[in-house]
């Protein structure tokens, strides 16, 4: 149908990844045409069209100019053998670093089928994702002074907030109401130096459970702050847990 105007076309209802829609390519000044899959308008998903490469277990090496075409939170999908999934948490001009997390890790390998998606809920992207967490021994240990036994520690980034929801076992390490939280491996906070309540926690050991509010501190530490005072190496057989989120 030469020189129709597009409104004159016949209306196309089920369109598929495949179909085309013509796109102009200002560069070379020519009308091209482009996938609906290519655009992110069928599953989410855009190709990132360009060379990706292992820097660390989380971080991934980009052409420059990356601040102009990711941002925190962006979703990222990628080949090593099998699809991985991460979530941008900080951007840098050739740098694009993930949270850390045990589910998909960046492999010393070569990186195919890169794409990217600026939607919370692209196709097949799992959201939440297993950490490892680091807890203040301190305060909170397995009972012979290392790291108590995590269960369950799992943490999502929705925009510029991260949040987290953990649960496992072991003793009381010195008599208090503080039980400690490294931030080790996760999402930079924003203003880590100021006091603020970010979740709650529970602790129980016998018959008593003990509450408490997660606070920031200075030390750049997440304390949970108990309503009551836990003697020292007091057994938290029946689990303790939490959940929290913070600005990043």
């Amino acid at each position: 149908m030469a020189d129709a105007k597009i409104s004159a076309l016949t209306a196309w209802t089920t369109p598929i990844g495949a179909d085309y829609v013509p796109v102009v390519d200002s560069a070379a000044v020519a009308t091209k045409k482009i996938t609906l899959v290519n655009l992110g308008l069928i599953d989410g998903w855009i190709p990132a069209s360009e060379s990706w490469s292992y820097a660390s277990a989380n971080t991934i090496t980009v052409p420059s100019g990356a601040a102009a075409k990711y941002a925190v939170s962006d979703r990222i999908k990628f080949t090593q053998t099998t699809v991985k999934y991460g979530v941008i948490i900080s951007v840098a001009d050739t740098v694009l670093t993930i949270a850390v997390n045990t589910d998909h890790v960046v492999a010393d390998a070569a990186i195919s089928l890169n794409y990217y998606s600026h939607q919370a809920n692209p196709v097949g992207y799992p959201h939440w994702f297993a950490i490892t967490p680091s807890f203040v021994v301190s305060t909170i240990d397995n009972g012979s002074g290392g790291q108590p036994t995590i269960t369950e520690f799992r943490g999502r980034v929705d925009g510029n907030k991260f949040e987290c929801h953990f649960r496992g076992t072991g003793y009381k390490a010195g008599a208090g109401t503080l039980i400690g939280l490294s931030l080790t491996g996760l999402p930079t906070k924003v203003n880590t130096s100021n006091y603020m309540a970010v979740g709650i926690f529970f602790t129980a050991y016998g018959a008593t459970t003990v509450t408490g509010i997660f606070e920031s501190e200075g030390d750049g530490n997440l304390y949970a702050v108990c309503n009551a005072s836990i003697a020292d190496n007091s057994n938290f057989s029946s689990g303790f847990g939490g959940i929290f989120s913070y600005e990043i």
